[in-house]
């Protein structure tokens, strides 16, 4: 339970001719915590005059409909109330006597803002007549068509009362309460003169007759309308399939033609890798033995007679190039010497192309690594690169030797270097064994001095 209790209520919309105030409601409340009676009364100003004060006097009963005391005086004072407006629904009457079960609440006085005063003439008070409902008077398709000409002509389509008259006051369709000399509603403008007119049924029936033909029309042609954008949309879709099947036949294309590329190029990675494993596993059990060790005499007849950079083999093909293999010794004067070099020279100059393809080949295979003609051998093992263990390589180019590509294997005797060099090379060669020249052992060559990564 709260901490109120309703004990009575008062009927609502308590009207007096000619007064200015209409009692909307009343009650009486008892407070559960100390038993006190307290009333309510919610008042409404009906007329055009702004009043600023309201006296009332509220006669209490017991339950048994006895009178307790005389009639107690309320006063509400410093009102700014304008037509419409309503006051005392937050406002509390306390009563002293606990007894009070029922109240009667009449208008004593009512003072203007202009300072004139309105005085009860003890008539009798009645109950204001409620809103009829306009389909009490009109089927329901003549309520809308009339809704729909308020709307048009007044900007409302609510309305939703039938048109009262009274003895001294009038009903119009919004529900509002008017004077009997007022010729249109206070509240939404109308005139009562255009609200009977356009309640006549007959006129009703053909302004709805009219509504319904154009709706029809209207509905023919948004049908038409949607018959047409659909059609559109039809050929919109079926273009768009179009597209989309073209453009899916063309992706499957270049995806197809992407997969065969991928895959040429897959395996010609795999023929040129094969080919330089095949150089590598072949030369580098080789390297760094005598020549006339047992490892190289399926490759040298004639280890006596060989000398630095000797042809040990004229036809090798490498990297889909036709080339020659040549052995470079230690040539340290001695009977025998060590091979520690292997290099192949293509028949003819590699191209630009082919030297980036090779490098491709190579960074895949091996990995990346730091330009080498900075380092002398003995330093590559100390580089920061994956597989740094086992070897290094690095694309030199310069204007003598135009490319080489520098392997090195790194074995537990010591590392091996295979070396592929371009065309030039061998023209280099050619020409110091033809001048006598002797090739520098210390692997500080003078192509080596220019070099730069490629």
């Amino acid at each position: 339970m709260g901490r109120y209790t309703e004990v009575y209520s008062l009927d609502k919309n308590i009207y007096k001719k000619a007064c200015p105030i209409l009692i909307v409601g009343g009650r009486l409340l008892k407070d559960n915590h100390n038993n006190q009676i307290l009333g309510q009364v919610k008042l409404k100003n009906i007329v055009a005059e702004q009043i600023k004060a309201i006296f009332i006097n509220i006669a209490t009963y017991d339950v048994l409909h006895n009178q307790i005391d005389a009639s107690i005086e309320y006063q509400y004072l410093d009102l700014q109330l304008q037509r419409d407006d309503a006051c005392g629904e937050q406002t509390a009457i306390y009563f002293t006597d606990q007894r009070i079960r029922e109240i009667d609440v009449k208008i004593q006085k009512v003072v203007f803002a202009d300072g004139k005063i309105w005085e009860d003439d003890s008539g009798e008070t009645t109950k204001l007549h409620d809103c009829t409902p306009l389909n009490e008077d009109l089927q329901d398709e003549l309520v809308q068509q009339y809704q729909r000409e308020c709307q048009s002509a007044y900007g409302s389509n609510s309305d939703s009362c039938a048109l009262r008259e009274y003895e001294d006051y009038w009903i119009c369709t919004c529900g509002a309460m008017n004077w009997k000399e007022e010729k249109s509603c206070h509240k939404c403008g109308k005139s009562k003169d255009w609200i009977k007119f356009h309640l006549d049924e007959t006129l009703l029936r053909d302004n709805l007759e009219e509504y319904n033909t154009e709706m029809e029309k209207r509905r023919v042609e948004q049908e038409r309308i949607q018959a047409e954008q659909k059609v559109e949309k039809e050929k919109l879709t079926k273009k768009r399939n179009k597209i989309i099947a073209i453009t899916s036949v063309a992706a499957a294309f270049i995806f197809v033609v992407f997969v065969v590329y991928q895959s040429v190029q897959f395996q010609e990675y795999n023929k040129l890798s094969k080919g330089i494993d095949k150089y590598v596993n072949t030369f580098s059990k080789k390297v760094g033995y005598d020549c006339e060790d047992e490892e190289w005499s399926d490759i040298i007849s004639d280890p006596y007679s060989f000398e630095d950079r000797n042809l040990i083999k004229d036809k090798y093909n490498l990297l889909n190039q036709k080339g020659a293999v040549y052995a470079l010794t230690d040539d340290d004067g001695s009977e025998y010497s060590n091979i520690y070099t292997v290099t192949w020279i293509p028949d003819d100059m590699l191209s630009d192309d082919k030297i980036s393809e090779i490098k491709k080949i190579v960074m895949k295979k091996y990995g990346d690594t730091e330009k080498k003609s900075d380092y002398s051998l003995e330093d590559y093992t100390s580089l920061n690169r994956d597989n740094a263990d086992l070897y290094s390589w690095d694309i030199e180019v310069d204007k003598n030797t135009k490319c080489v590509l520098n392997l090195v294997i790194h074995r537990e005797s010591g590392e091996v270097q295979l070396q592929i060099v371009n065309y030039d090379y061998i023209e280099t060669i050619k020409d110091e064994n033809e001048s006598g020249s002797d090739y520098d052992s210390d692997y500080d060559s003078d192509y080596d001095s220019d070099s730069y990564s490629y």
